[in-house]
C-alpha cells in the first residue's frame, strides 16, 4: 500500500509503504488458522478517489467514534464467539488503525488485554494502511511461540477477523529461513532530505 498524503500534513509523517502476503497449505504450516469471521459496514471515513493525488478523510473523532470503534470490537466479539474462544486466550492482537492508542482502545472495548497488541512498526515504516496486518502478522511470527493463539484484524467498511495458532513448525521454519521483517527494517536508509522524500514521491520534479 503506497498512499501519498498532503505535504507538512500529520497523515505525510505518519504514513509508511509496505506490503505483506501469505502462503497458504495444508502440511508443515507454521500457524494454523482457526476460524474467520467478516462483517460489512459501509462507512466513507477515509478514502481516495481515481483523480485524487492524496488520500483524504473525514474528521478523526467521527472516524473512529462512528467507524473504526464501532465496527472492529464488534467484528472481534463475534468472531471469537464464533471460534468459542475466550478473550484471555488471545495470545497476541494484530490488525490495522490509525495509531497505537487506537488498536489498543479497539482491543479493550472488545474485551482483549491491550497489552497483547504487538508492535504495529509505527516508530519504524510507519502506517502502511491495507497492508498492516500481514506484514505486522509476519513480523510476529518471527517471535511468536508453538501455541500461541493470533487474532488478526483488517478494518475497512467493515472487518475481517483471522485466529492463528502457532504451530511447532515455526521452530523449524526459524532455522531455513534467514531474513524477514526485521532483517529489511535493520538495512533501512534514510533520506538525506526532505526535498530528496519529495521527489521520490513524484511531488516535485527533479
Amino acid at each position: 500500500d503506497l498512499r501519498n498524503s498532503a505535504p507538512k500534513s500529520a497523515a505525510e509523517t505518519s504514513f509508511g509503504d509496505g506490503a505483506g502476503a501469505l502462503l497458504l497449505g495444508k502440511d508443515k504450516v507454521i500457524a494454523e488458522l482457526v476460524s474467520v469471521y467478516s462483517m460489512a459496514d459501509e462507512i466513507t471515513d477515509s478514502w481516495r478517489g481515481s483523480t485524487d493525488l492524496f488520500a483524504r478523510s473525514w474528521e478523526e473523532r467521527f472516524a473512529q467514534a462512528k467507524g473504526y470503534l464501532s465496527v472492529v470490537p464488534e467484528a472481534i466479539r463475534a468472531a471469537l464467539a464464533k471460534a468459542k474462544i475466550s478473550p484471555k486466550e488471545i495470545d497476541r492482537v494484530v490488525g490495522n488503525g490509525p495509531d497505537g492508542r487506537a488498536l489498543a482502545s479497539a482491543a479493550k472495548a472488545a474485551g482483549l488485554d491491550p497489552a497483547k497488541v504487538v508492535d504495529h512498526l509505527f516508530g519504524s515504516v510507519g502506517n502502511t494502511g491495507t497492508s498492516a496486518p500481514l506484514l505486522v502478522l509476519s513480523h510476529t511470527l518471527e517471535s511468536a511461540s508453538p501455541g500461541e493463539r493470533i487474532l488478526l484484524f483488517s478494518y475497512g467498511n467493515g472487518a475481517d477477523v483471522l485466529l492463528f495458532e502457532v504451530t511447532p513448525e515455526i521452530e523449524q521454519y526459524r532455522q531455513t529461513k534467514s531474513r524477514g521483517v526485521s532483517y529489511y527494517i535493520m538495512r533501512a536508509a534514510p533520506m538525506k532530505s526532505y526535498e530528496q522524500f519529495m521527489k521520490f514521491r513524484n511531488l516535485i520534479s527533479t
